[in-house]
């Protein structure tokens, strides 16, 4: 029989090992979904549609015209990386702020969801993305351009919400 301060060792050992294993488990996707978020970005400003595609998920997949289009058509990044990662087991969402080529900056988000063991970007967070309606030009002389950026932006936001709506009356 074990004896009562043998049976609170080994249910310690248990749970240490299983917070262990369980907090590497979350350093591997959280490594993982900055990889891919990063890589998408890279992707953009070499108008890499092929990469790109490899990033996402099939539900932004659906219009691959659209997804070729809208690649030309996004401003090009100088500065990029993850800021933030809220991870729950097979969802994220993922903070990146950017520094565009007219020293806009801004911080957006991206909701990723885990597909056959790998991240795939789903999203683009409309509900998280108030920082589009606040881009802050680094330069007195750059206003004009972050009103185009912004408007642009917030154009993709409200096409991306209308798609969405849609998508769910469907």
């Amino acid at each position: 029989m074990i004896k009562k301060s043998g049976l609170k060792v080994i249910i310690l050992l248990l749970l240490t090992a299983f917070l262990f294993f369980s907090c590497s488990s979350n350093k591997e996707d959280e490594a993982e979904i900055e990889k891919v978020v990063l890589t998408f970005y890279k992707a953009i400003n070499k108008e890499d549609y092929k990469q790109v595609e490899s990033l996402i998920s099939s539900n932004m997949r659906q219009d691959t015209r659209r997804l070729r289009y809208d690649i030309k058509e996004f401003v090009k990044y100088k500065k990029f990386y993850v800021k933030d990662i809220e991870l729950n087991s097979l969802n994220a969402v993922v903070s990146v702020e950017t520094t565009d080529i007219f020293n806009n900056t801004v911080e957006t988000y991206w909701d990723l969801i885990k597909v056959n063991d790998s991240w795939r970007i789903n999203n683009f967070n409309t509900s998280k993305a108030q920082s589009i309606n606040n881009i802050t030009p680094s330069k007195t002389e750059d206003t004009n351009n972050a009103n185009i950026t912004k408007d642009t932006l917030s154009d993709a936001v409200n096409n991306l919400s209308t798609e969405t709506n849609t998508e769910k009356e469907s």
